[in-house]
């Protein structure tokens, strides 16, 4: 069972990115494994006795109590949702995420380390990305609307897998500058530029903006070549054709892609039910209920294009903006007063790029997009390395057995590498 959960990340985001791919040989047992994933994930939770840190059993922290507020909304809408066992299939597969990621994979990153936790899932993620620049061209139609999607089925699933893969490639290389790292930091950013993700790049030139930025501050002459090399290749590449064609499409800037549209709708729909909404996940089924066509409007897209909007539709604005509002200040507060901790500070930018890509796409909510199973890990990661500081925990090592290890450094440890001391 201990090596099972040791190479346990490597087969985790399988079902996820599979699921959105266009072989539909893939995609079919794909949509079922995802569910088989996560039950199987919440099983090695039973299994360790769901222990974290130095607790035995189950011991719940405040970001715990955050998620349960927020589940027990999602279940209770089903009571008013216009699909009710559609929403409790929605609002079930979230709950099994959330165990999988702030019991099962934080577990493993006590166990094993935070590094190692995400090197085995990048590799997974990045070897599918290296597959989807070579042996796509020969097994799928690589190309639509100009854009460039491999074997995926949609541009935009490169997009937002890459949208948080990518930052998470370039902290390893920064806290380890292994070869390994820098080479899944370039067959994703490869596969976002062919892409022409416009969403997916601009959160990720936040996020290196802000490391940048960090540098800066920290080593302002250091800094200041990462701030002025940024600034230079960016300038550079902006000018390209193949930025203005493939990146920029400036005649659909205006309408965001025709999501613009989707949002109108989701404004409509949001006025009929503005205080409880229509019951949660129902923003993928919300156009059949109210007899809208998105094919008749030459719509493509998958609920109302945008997690905000989305999030409205299906539980309300008040809770919408309740929602927004905790996450926003959570980052903001990282950010601003976490600078000193480099892996707290770098892990809440991604969380922003995050909630940027979130403004374009509905992938906040649902737990079998190819975004959200990792945001979520990138989220307990944080939790984690803010509520072992908190406590003045400097390191969590279980070799033989489960334990906790007094700092022998005064240090707490958020401040330490992003490979966590294991001795």
């Amino acid at each position: 069972m201990n090596k099972l959960f040791y190479f346990f990340p490597i087969v985790y985001p399988l079902p996820f990115l599979l699921a959105t791919t266009q072989i539909d040989s893939l995609t079919l047992p794909a949509e079922l494994a995802r569910w088989l994933i996560l039950i199987v994930a919440v099983v090695f939770a039973l299994h360790f006795k769901f222990r974290r840190g130095a607790s035995k059993g189950i011991r719940l922290m405040s970001v715990d109590w955050y998620f349960a507020t927020l589940l027990l909304v999602f279940f209770a809408s089903c009571f008013w949702s216009i699909d009710s066992v559609y929403s409790f299939q929605r609002a079930s597969s979230v709950a099994l995420l959330y165990a999988s990621s702030f019991w099962t994979f934080w577990y493993y990153a006590d166990r094993h380390g935070e590094a190692a936790l995400i090197r085995l899932l990048l590799t997974t993620i990045s070897l599918l990305l290296l597959a989807n620049l070579s042996i796509s061209w020969f097994i799928a139609d690589p190309f639509i609307a100009g854009r460039f999607r491999g074997f995926f089925e949609n541009p935009n699933n490169i997009g937002i897998i890459a949208s948080i893969a990518g930052p998470l490639a370039l902290i390893q290389w920064l806290n380890s500058r292994r070869f390994i790292d820098a080479a899944f930091g370039c067959f994703i950013a490869a596969n976002l530029a062919l892409s022409g993700n416009r969403s997916a790049a601009l959160a990720i030139l936040i996020v290196i903006s802000l490391i940048s930025i960090r540098y800066f501050l920290k080593t302002p002459s250091r800094g200041f070549f990462a701030v002025a090399g940024l600034a230079l290749a960016v300038s550079l590449f902006a000018q390209t054709s193949f930025f203005e064609e493939t990146i920029l499409r400036e005649a659909t800037l205006d309408s965001a892609s025709d999501r613009s549209e989707f949002w109108a709708l989701a404004q409509l729909y949001t006025e009929r039910r503005p205080e409880l909404g229509h019951g949660f996940g129902t923003d993928i089924i919300i156009h059949d209920y109210y007899g809208i066509s998105l094919t008749d409007r030459g719509l493509r897209g998958a609920g109302v294009m945008s997690s905000y909007y989305g999030l409205a539709v299906q539980i309300g604005k008040p809770i919408t903006i309740l929602f927004l509002a905790s996450v926003i200040y959570f980052v903001a507060s990282n950010l601003v007063f976490k600078i000193r901790f480099f892996n707290i500070y770098a892990l809440s930018s991604i969380i922003l790029g995050g909630l940027i890509v979130a403004i374009f796409e509905p992938v906040l909510f649902s737990a079998g997009n190819a975004f959200l199973y990792l945001y979520m890990i990138v989220f307990m990661l944080t939790a984690r390395r803010l509520h072992y500081g908190k406590i003045g925990i400097r390191s969590v090592h279980t070799s033989k057995a489960a334990r906790m290890r007094e700092p022998t450094d005064p240090r707490p440890l958020c401040r330490l590498p992003l490979s966590e001391a294991s001795s």
